[in-house]
Parts: C-alpha cells; structure tokens; sequence
C-alpha cells in the first residue's frame, strides 16, 4: 500500500515537500481545484508505475532551476521507499484512470471513416489497440494529404498538356530531334495550304543520251576479205609460175603491166594471162568496192563517235539544270545533289581524233598497214562506262522525283489537322523532357507509392486489431456491458464479423457497438453513416472508457495493485455517478483507491457511501502563489483534512461571504487575492445558473453563459432579464478574471494581482449578484 507521498518537486505545479499529518487509507479522497494538479499527480503515478523516468524529466516545471531535475518520494508499507535512483525496485503498480485513458484505450473512428462504409472497425478498446488504430488514422490522414498534393500534382500536368490524361502524361518519352522534326512539320503544313503551288514546281528531267551501236569489223581489211576467188587463183598463180611469192607484187605487178603488156610472173600476154584476168578484176570492182564500203563505214562511225562526244559534253549543263531542280526542293523533301565527273571525256577525244586520223589515211589505200585494236577498245571501253554512268544519274533522278512525288501525294492525303496533331505530339514530348515536369510526375508517383505503402500498413494495422479486439476485448465484453448497463447506457458491444464489401473486395469489419437492441450493420449505408460520427457521444465514450477500466480491475489486479481515478464523473449523469460510487466502493475493498476529483460534492457522496467510514481519509491541493523576479507563478501541495464541508457548502454562500471579507478587509497576500479573483467567476457562474437552471447547464463556464445571456437579452417577452449596465459589467468581469480561469491548461505563471484593483472588482461583483 502506497502510505505516504514525501516529496513531488520540480514537476509542474507540484511542489510537495513536507510530510503529510496522516497516511494514505484503503480509500483516499482528494480534492482539487482544475489546474492544481490533479492531472499531473496521476501522469506521475503512471509513469512510476512504468518505470519511465525520461517522461517523468519532461514534466519538469518551467520555472525551475537548470540544475534541478524532477524528484520523488513515495513511501510504501514496511517503510519502503521509491525514489528516481531505486524505481526499479517498485513492487507495486499503477491502474490510472484519467483522461489520458480514455484518450488511450477508447477509439472511435472519424464520420468521415464510417460514412464511406469502409469500416474496419470503428470502435476499439485497449491502448495495444488504440495506438495502432490512431497509427491508422494518422496513416489516413496523411493519405488525404498525399491524395491532395498528388492531384495538385496532376492538375499542373493536365494545365501544361492539355487534351492529354496524366497517364498518357506519364507515358511520354523524348524524341530526337524534335525541334527541327517541328520546323518540317510546320513548313509542311505551309504547304498543305500551297499545295496547288507546290504541284507547279519544277522537277528534275531525266538525262536523255544515245549512245550508238559501234561496230569495228570494216577496220579489218586484206586481200583474203576483198576477194576470196582472187586470192586463190593469185596464190595458185604463184605456186605454179613464181617460184618466191614478192608480197609486193600488185604493185609491182601494176608497173610491168602497164610497161610490158605481159604478165609479170608468167610472160603471158595479159589478154591470154588467168592471173590478170582476175587482177584487173579486182583493181576494177572488187577493191573500188571494198573501198567505198570501208569509207561509208568510217563515215558512220566517225560521225556517232561525234554525236556522241557532243552529246556527253552537254550533260554537264543538263545536270547542273537538274541540280537547281533538286535545291529548290531540298527544302520540303531529303534530296541528294547529282553528281557526274566524267573525266574520260578527254580521252575519248584523243581516241575518236586517232581514228579519224587512221581512216583517212586508209582510204587511199585501204591495204596499208595500220593497228586500230587499242583505240577501238578504248572507245567502247569509254561509252561503256559513260552509259552505266548516264543509266545511274538517270535512277538518282528517277528516285529524286519518286520522293517528289511521294510527297506531293502525301501533301494530297495529309490534312492541315494531321500535322497539328503530329506538332503536338512532337511538343508534349518536348515538354515533358523538362526538369519541373519530370519533378511533378516523380513528386506525383512518391506520392502514390506512398499511399500503396500505407494502406498495406494499414491493413497490417487492422488486422493485428482484429486480434487484439477478439483476443483481448472479447475476454472483458462480459463485464463491460454489465457494467454498461448499470450506467444505463445504450451501448453495448458486440462480437465482431467480417466481410468483403469493401472497395476492392478488401475485408472489412461490421461496427463493434449496438445502440439499444439494433445492431448497426454496414450493409445499411444510411444508418451506418450515424454510428460513430453522431451516436456515440463524449457522455458514451467516457462511459465506456471507465466501463472498461472497472473491468480490467476486475480481471487483472493483484494485491499490489494501486487503483487511481482522476475525474472518473467528467460528462456522467446522477445515475451513472452513483453506480460509479457503488464500483469504486467495491475496488476499495480488496485494493487501494485514490480518487481525485474538482467536485468535492462527489467526493463526499462517496466517502458518505463506505460501509465503514474508517477506511476513507481526506485529502486537497492547496496551492500558493510564487514570485520569480516580476513574474508569479502557482505551486501546490498535498494535505490531509478532517472533511469537505467547507467545500461543501452552497458555491454561492461560500463566494459571497468570503468576497464580502475581502471588501471589508483586503489583503494583499498572494493567495488570498487568487482565491477571490477566482470566487468572483465562480459567483458569477452560479448566479446565472440559478437564474434559469433548464436554460443554463451546471459546470458552464463563465465565458459561454454569457454567450447564451447576450442571445436572450434583448427579448423583452423573455422572463429572464439582465439590464445592460450589470451585462456589461459581467463582460468587464469576465474579461479580467479570464487569465485565471480554472480550465484545463490553466498557465502556472501569471500576472501580478493589483490588490486595488481587485478589491474594486470584488465590489462590482456583489453589486452585480444583487441586482440580478
């Protein structure tokens, strides 16, 4: 049993440091005003209890010294005493109900949650529960706020590429060379819009050359091709009369025969003389012929060897034409420029000069010895390869006005939407290359991955709750809905159930609550949207959350549990605050039980409730103003009182009489003047409750009363009345009390109290009780 506490300091407000007159009971009472330190006093026992002596650090007081730390004695039976040095000793433990259990171990989820009817579990119990499910939440709401950024993300995308959803957005990949792949586009469409225009450019021609069919043979001349008869007889003429064959003998033969008359070989008269008959044959027709011939022949020859030249010079002056064509297209469409050397040329003059040169000497006499071999094959060599040349220019200009006329025709067949569409496609790509464009699209996919990272957790999150709540809840749901029902509430609990009926199939759980007899289903989607966010009451959360304190007591206490409840009647009706009397009265007979509390009515209801008053003690803060240099600040300490009737008695008899001593009598102690400028409020606040108590709620502070006084004033039907200048003197009133309202949070540092100025409120104050 915890017997004494020796010291609290340097925590807070806390700055208890003397022994107490008597010990801690079975069942210890204390009363305390709201920012005594009641709440601290309860954290410090659950820390101890947990053995958490950095968060028992952090409750260090603001205005203490650096070099002090927090500090504690507690004194348990057998004189055992637990200090920061030997806390790991403690023996004892801690139950604290306060409002950090309820904030702990209650959880119900948000109307936003239970509207879309994707519950999972909109009501659990127990911290191991309640962490993870606020772990949830928070998970949840980051989720909305990733949700948010990344549609701001896509809303920007959408701007920039408009037409285009994000996820073709997100699917755009640069292109090369875009920007000169717009230039031709938009030239292109130029000319879609000149297409008639276009069509009366000037093409490249075709190179138009005749290379002729040369034919060398009539070069080849001899006596065996003149006259193949002759050649016979003249060589059966030599064998039989000339015994050594002269190959100049035609000749010769010529001579004589003119000279002689008589053959030269045989001495024949030339009238009787075979041989000569046949000579004179062949000088007289057949050679004038094959002479004749041999000219036509060169005559042809020379004359295309001519043409040909000529017409190879001009090709030149026709490529060059055709290469003007080309570069007057070579904006619209890839051409490549002609090109024709045609370094043979000069050779090919030398060629034709030596033939002609050759010939006219053989067309004196065909027979003379000459050798045309090289130079014919040179010729042809030469117009061979002139004309594969010609043949290949030819095929680059067909193919330059092939892509001409391919893109005549697909200027025929685009439309002046095609390009654009194709530009545009072109600029996205561009577009989408930029540094805050690819920041936006991987800010947005952080985003979403993140969100896929946390519903997974989320999901990992519900159902470790699903565990907790079945196996650990379920054990105590017996207790809780006795002790529900005692309490009168219409809450109970019920088992949970899963299904799949949540956005892609995802498991869902059915509410953890029923109201009345009905049973709440998530299958109902206009009930459903009520449960949590509009039925479940602070009342029915704080109602729960101590049903559940009581029955893990019952369930889980041993001797050296220590019960502790901070304001267990906060938002509970006279019903549920007597059956709270009869369940800490039972607690207190098997284990120790503090209860603190800023209502010392409860307090004395409950000690009034013990079967055996000896087990109850009495205890309250009293607190003391301190000054640090120009600043004061409060500090309270745990004593022992015999009771509470001074407490007790009627708050508007105990302000009036103790205000009415300071007007006849005031003082400039700190204490006494924080005690009257908080009586003046607490008047203030009585008297308009009894004014009209089915108006006015019990424990409303000052500063909402007179938001309900000011809607009613001026209604001059109403039966409750406030003459203005007693209204505008309860707002003064307020306003200067304000710094000292007794509400949670209350600062511990605060400004000097004018004691002039106090007693002339205290005074306005009577004066206002009175006339109201």
């Amino acid at each position: 049993m915890l017997e004494n506490l020796n010291v609290l300091a340097e925590i807070k407000q806390l700055n208890h440091r003397s022994q107490m007159d008597n010990n801690f009971t079975q069942l210890s009472l204390i009363y305390g005003l709201n920012g005594d330190g009641k709440s601290t006093l309860s954290k410090i026992f659950q820390l101890i209890s947990e053995k958490d002596i950095p968060s028992i650090n952090s409750m260090k007081s603001l205005e203490s010294d650096k070099l002090k730390t927090p500090n504690f004695v507690l004194r348990f039976s057998a004189s055992k005493t637990i200090t920061p040095n030997n806390i790991n000793s403690l023996d004892h433990n801690f139950l604290v109900f306060n409002q950090h259990f309820i904030d702990s171990n209650v959880h119900s989820s948000s109307k936003i949650e239970s509207s879309n009817l994707q519950n999972y579990y909109n009501l659990c119990l127990g911290s191991f529960s309640v962490e993870k499910q606020k772990k949830i939440d928070d998970l949840k709401l980051e989720n909305n706020i990733l949700a948010t950024e990344k549609t701001e993300f896509e809303t920007k995308l959408t701007q920039r590429f408009q037409g285009l959803t994000v996820s073709e957005i997100t699917k755009l990949k640069p292109i090369k060379d875009a920007d000169s792949r717009i230039a031709e586009l938009e030239s292109k469409l130029d000319d879609v819009k000149a297409i008639d225009v276009i069509k009366k450019l000037t093409k490249p021609s075709k190179l138009s050359v005749s290379f002729p069919e040369l034919n060398f043979d009539y070069l080849d001349v001899s006596v065996e091709k003149i006259s193949r008869d002759a050649t016979e007889e003249i060589k059966k003429h030599f064998s039989n009369n000339h015994k050594k064959e002269n190959k100049k003998w035609v000749k010769d033969g010529v001579a004589l025969v003119t000279e002689n008359q008589t053959c030269p070989f045989c001495a024949q008269d030339l009238n009787e003389s075979p041989i000569y008959t046949h000579y004179k044959h062949f000088l007289d027709e057949t050679y004038q012929v094959a002479v004749n011939a041999f000219t036509t022949s060169n005559t042809i020859t020379t004359t295309d060897l001519d043409n040909i030249y000529t017409a190879l010079l001009s090709v030149k002056t026709d490529v060059d034409t055709a290469n003007q064509c080309i570069e007057s297209w070579k904006g619209r469409v890839s051409l490549n420029s002609l090109t024709l050397e045609l370094a043979y040329l000069s050779d090919l003059e030398t060629y034709i000069k030596n033939l002609k040169e050759e010939t006219e000497r053989m067309e004196s006499d065909i027979f003379i010895e000459t050798d045309l071999s090289e130079t014919c094959e040179s010729i042809i060599k030469i117009l061979f390869d002139a004309e594969s040349d010609i043949r290949t220019l030819n095929k680059s200009i067909q193919s330059c006005l092939d892509d001409i006329q391919s893109y005549i025709s697909t200027l025929e067949s685009t439309t002046e939407a095609d390009i654009n569409i194709n530009i545009t496609t072109l600029k996205n790509a561009i577009e989408s290359s930029k540094a805050d464009v690819k920041l936006w699209i991987k800010d947005r996919k952080d985003r979403g991955s993140r969100v896929t990272l946390n519903n997974k957790a989320v999901k990992t999150l519900r159902e470790e709750i699903e565990n907790d709540q079945k196996g650990k809840i379920s054990t105590l749901s017996k207790d809780i809905n006795e002790i529900l029902q005692k309490f009168g509430s219409h809450v109970r609990l019920i088992d949970l159930e899963k299904d799949y009926k949540a956005k892609k199939g995802n498991d869902r759980f059915k509410f953890g609550v029923k109201f009345i007899e009905n049973e709440l289903s998530t299958s109902n989607a206009v009930e459903s949207a009520k449960v949590i966010g509009d039925l479940l009451s602070t009342g029915d959360k704080n109602a729960l959350a101590l049903a559940f304190f009581f029955a893990r007591v019952r369930s889980g206490v041993n001797a050296n549990s220590i019960i502790v409840f901070d304001d267990p009647m906060s938002s509970l009706d006279r019903h549920r605050r007597h059956q709270t009397k009869a369940l800490i009265t039972k607690i207190a007979r098997n284990n120790q039980v503090l209860v603190m509390s800023h209502d010392p009515f409860f307090l004395k209801e409950l000690y009034d409730y013990q079967n055996n008053n000896a087990i109850s003690s009495y205890f309250r803060f009293e607190s003391s103003t301190q000054i640090s240099g120009t600043s004061h600040y409060r500090k309270s300490s745990l004593i022992s009182i015999a009771n509470l009737n001074e407490e007790t008695i009627d708050p508007y008899e105990q302000c009036y009489k103790s205000l009415l001593d300071y007007c006849h009598a005031p003082s400039d102690d700190s204490t006494i003047k924080l005690d009257a400028i908080r009586r003046i409020r607490t008047i203030l606040e009585a008297k308009i409750y009894m004014s009209d108590p089915n108006t006015f709620l019990p424990n409303e502070y000052l500063g909402t009363l007179i938001g309900k006084v000011r809607e009613r004033k001026d209604d001059l039907q109403d039966i409750f009345y406030i003459d203005n200048d007693t209204f505008e003197d309860i707002e003064d009133l307020n306003e200067y009390t304000g710094e000292y309202h007794h509400a949670d949070g209350v600062k511990t540092v605060s400004n000097p109290i004018d004691m002039t100025e106090l007693r002339t409120n205290v005074q306005k104050t009577l004066e206002c009780v009175t006339r109201m």
